[in-house]
C-alpha cells in the first residue's frame, strides 16, 4: 500500500473520514482543516481583524505656530495602520506665509500618509503638528472629483453658489473666469459667464489634466492659510 493508503487507513482508525480526491487537491494529503470551534451563547470572537491601536501624533490646530508660520511639523514618524511597517521617521519641516513646501519621495514611503496626518486622519506614529483652524485649511484631493452640476459649481464646491458670493470678496464672474485663466484652463475662460453656467458631465467633458487642475481654482479663489 502507497502512503496515501496509509494515511487514509490513519485517519479512518481515528474515527474520521478519509479525504476526498478533491479535498487532497484543494488542501494537501491531510484534506480539509478541521471546523473552528463552536462559540457559546453571547461569546464575541474576533479572527483575522487587526486590533486597532492608539496612535501618538498631536494636533494642535488652531493654536500658535511656532515662529509664525502657518504649519509646523516636529519629529514626525510615522507607521503604518496595523504597526507592522514605519514609514518614515523624525521629519520637521516649518511652512511660513506665502512659501510653498513641496514633499517628494518614491511611491509608499508615506507621502499621502503625512497629509493626512496633517488633516488629522492618520495618527498612528508620534510627532506633534500645528496647522491653522480646518476653516483655514485646504486640502485638495489626488483624484480629480467633478460634482454634478454648472462650472460655477464646480469651482466655489465645497461651498454653495450663494454662499461663495455672500462671503467672498472674490465672489465675482470676472475672479473665476480670471482663476481659470491662472491655472491654464483657458479653453474654459474663453466661454465666458455663458460658460460657467453650462451644466455638462464634467467627467466626461475634461481630459484627465484638466480634472486634476479645476480644483486648483478653488485654492485660489477661497484663499485659506494654509
Amino acid at each position: 500500500a502507497g502512503p496515501e493508503a496509509g494515511a487514509a487507513a490513519q485517519t479512518a482508525a481515528e474515527g474520521g473520514e478519509a479525504p476526498s480526491a478533491w479535498e487532497r487537491v484543494l488542501y494537501g494529503r491531510e484534506g480539509a482543516p478541521p471546523p473552528p470551534p463552536r462559540r457559546r451563547k453571547g461569546e464575541l470572537r474576533l479572527e483575522g481583524v487587526v486590533a486597532p491601536t492608539r496612535g501618538d501624533v498631536r494636533n494642535a490646530e488652531g493654536g500658535l505656530v511656532p515662529g509664525g508660520g502657518v504649519l509646523a511639523v516636529r519629529q514626525l514618524s510615522l507607521s503604518t495602520p496595523d504597526g507592522s511597517r514605519r514609514l518614515f521617521s523624525n521629519v520637521s519641516v516649518d511652512v511660513q506665509p506665502g512659501r510653498h513646501l513641496l514633499v517628494m519621495g518614491n511611491s509608499g514611503t508615506g507621502k499621502s500618509s503625512m497629509l493626512r496626518a496633517v488633516a488629522g486622519l492618520w495618527d498612528r506614529g508620534s510627532g506633534d503638528i500645528a496647522r491653522p483652524h480646518t476653516a483655514d485649511t485646504m486640502f485638495l484631493p489626488q483624484r480629480p472629483y467633478c460634482t454634478l452640476g454648472s462650472l460655477r459649481q464646480q469651482l466655489v464646491y465645497p461651498r454653495t453658489v450663494d454662499e461663495w458670493a455672500r462671503g467672498s470678496s472674490l465672489g465675482t464672474d470676472g475672479s473665476l473666469l480670471d482663476a481659470l485663466a491662472t491655472v491654464q484652463l483657458d479653453r474654459l475662460a474663453e466661454r465666458g459667464v455663458e460658460g460657467l453656467d453650462a451644466v455638462r458631465d464634467w467627467g466626461d467633458e475634461l481630459s484627465l489634466g484638466e480634472q486634476q487642475r479645476l480644483p486648483l481654482p478653488r485654492g485660489v479663489l477661497r484663499q485659506p492659510k494654509a
